[in-house]
């Protein structure tokens, strides 16, 4: 999110990251957690432009925000830890509801590697 310290962080990997999967079939989706501001929609439009996050984006509703977590919360070990990032299938379904951040490069590669392999062996 938009003050988040270790997500603003983390949007620095965003270029090596997309660049290692410039040639494969991928998605990047990005939600903005509600804080409850005034100016937090604001916020997130700036943060895009700022950190250049190309991709999909959803500025949640708190209500959207704990149905999101209610609905992952039996797969992961924190609650509302953020930031948190998964891999999804194109058909939707968690391939890995915990993966690992972007700045384990090598970590977050492997696990996209692996999700891609087993969409083309299908």
């Amino acid at each position: 999110g938009m003050i988040c310290g270790p997500c603003i962080k983390e949007f620095d990997n965003n270029a090596a990251l997309k660049n290692r999967f410039k040639n494969e079939n991928l998605a990047f989706m990005y939600m903005a957690s509600p804080y409850g501001r005034i100016d937090d929609e604001f916020r997130w439009k700036r943060m895009i432009q700022d950190k250049q996050l190309s991709g999909y984006h959803i500025f949640m509703t708190n209500e959207l925000y704990y149905d999101f977590w209610s609905t992952i919360k039996d797969s992961i070990s924190t609650m509302y830890q953020i930031p948190h990032y998964m891999i999804l299938g194109q058909n939707g379904k968690i391939f890995k509801v915990d993966a690992a951040r972007p700045s384990s490069k090598a970590k977050l590669y492997g696990q996209i590697e692996l999700a891609l392999s087993r969409v083309a062996a299908r």
